[in-house]
């Protein structure tokens, strides 16, 4: 009878350690759903701004001036990224 009880308390144990290991995966899942969300929100607002900015400049110094300017713009951008995401 002790044999079957430690069977019964070494089967709940890991049946426990399961369960927590599944809960702690859909959490992670559920955060990462979350920021892959506000990055995509985040990246469609700067298109949108970058597009605006480009239009503008194309107005005022016309298409080649602006493709430079972009240009710059973009270069910066990732030079920027790279220093901080190596």
């Amino acid at each position: 009878m002790i044999n079957k009880k430690g069977e019964l308390h070494d089967i709940n144990g890991a049946y426990q350690v399961v369960i927590k290991s599944i809960r702690e995966k859909i959490a992670l899942q559920m955060q990462e759903t979350a920021v892959t969300a506000i990055i995509e929100k985040s990246i469609n607002k700067q298109k949108k701004l970058y597009d605006s900015l480009r239009l503008q400049l194309e107005k005022r110094v016309g298409a080649d001036v602006a493709d430079i300017i972009t240009g710059k713009i973009s270069d910066g951008i990732e030079n920027g990224s790279k220093k901080n995401h190596p």
